[in-house]
């Protein structure tokens, strides 16, 4: 079925070394007798580009230690070319020829059947890298999947995604992350041992991943002609999803509850005392109390309505009767809390 397979998206300068010169006008000192006059001399140095510390990046039997990027960020030299072939499928042999050469191609590919993976992708992973690191021990990558050619339609086809883990990082810590890149695509997958990161198009906005199948669901708001489905995501928000009778932590694990009296919550100093860290006071509008909650990624659900054909029309933050129906084009909030028209972005997903 279709709905089964959507996807919601929401330098240093190197100068060089010159030696003083007198004026060109300037009288030439006497030589001292029987000493041979000395010649100044222009020495050029080498311009050194200043690269971020190695990283350590296994694939499969295959590793390479470098620099994923400069200082100010852009990839290093010849970063995007050593990714690209620890990132080739498997289908592709290790290239023979030496990195610099292969770097001296053009076009979309390293070598036969290795594609350049995006710049961009290199840039997000020594952010996730430095953002992790710790002194004194050599950050370490490993690859779980890189570029695919047979994934029609992923972002893994056209070496624009990564399934990576890095050393001594939670999946839940490097998603989280992740979530705070812009254009970035983040899948976290709570059974599996890494974490996938895409680049989008600038102002793609904000990316949730579908966890479970559909579930068709009747119900207020219900909408002529349209079917609802209850769809369980993973997503990275400051509130939660209600579920269908309320706030639960079966709905959304980022749901904690009333204080120890079963009072509301009036600050979010009190729910950082009781619930611990990244805890807050979230004022539920669909019960008119404020309860605490976790802010960052969490599994929720919303709902999903469709069309005869199973064309995605609409959707509402959660399964609660009490949520308001947003039809397609539907509006997002802003930072600022107002509707700013912009559309919920709809994509479908292969598994392949």
């Amino acid at each position: 079925m279709f709905l089964a397979r959507c996807l919601v998206a929401v330098a240093v300068l190197a100068v060089p070394a010159l030696a003083s010169a007198e004026p060109p006008h300037a009288a030439s000192p006497a030589k001292a007798p029987g000493k041979p006059a000395r010649t100044a001399r222009i020495q050029k140095s080498e311009g050194r580009s200043c690269n971020k510390p190695t990283v350590e990046v296994t694939s499969g039997a295959d590793t390479a230690t470098f620099s994923l990027a400069r200082c100010d960020g852009t990839p290093a030299p010849l970063a995007v070319d050593q990714l690209s072939i620890l990132a080739r499928p498997g289908s592709a042999a290790k290239p023979k020829q030496p990195l610099e050469a292969l770097a001296k191609t053009k076009g979309s590919d390293v070598a036969p059947g290795i594609r350049r993976v995006d710049p961009r992708l290199v840039e997000r992973l020594e952010l996730a890298v430095e953002h992790f690191r710790k002194t004194g021990q050599a950050a370490k990558v490993q690859l779980i999947s890189g570029v695919r050619p047979r994934s029609a339609g992923s972002y893994h086809q056209s070496g624009r995604a990564l399934d990576f883990r890095i050393d001594g990082v939670t999946n839940e810590a490097l998603v989280a992350f992740c979530k705070t890149l812009d254009d970035t695509g983040c899948g976290y997958y709570p059974n599996s041992l890494f974490v996938h990161m895409d680049v989008r198009e600038h102002g793609a906005g904000h990316v949730a991943w579908i966890d479970a199948l559909p579930q068709a669901f009747s119900g207020p708001p219900s909408e002529p002609g349209l079917a609802g489905y209850v769809v369980t995501i993973i997503d990275s928000t400051d509130t939660f999803h209600d579920g269908v009778l309320g706030p639960s932590s079966t709905a959304d694990d980022r749901f904690l509850g009333y204080l120890t009296g079963g009072e509301q919550c009036s600050s979010n100093q009190q729910c950082l005392q009781l619930y611990g860290p990244n805890a807050i006071c979230n004022a539920d509008t669909l019960i008119g109390e404020s309860v605490c909650s976790l802010t960052g990624v969490g599994r929720g659900q919303l709902r999903l309505y469709v069309d005869a054909i199973g064309e995605i029309q609409g959707h509402t933050w959660s399964p609660n009767p009490l949520s308001t129906f947003y039809p397609r084009p539907s509006p997002l909030p802003t930072p600022g809390g107002n509707f700013s028209g912009e559309d919920i972005v709809v994509g479908r997903y292969t598994s392949h």
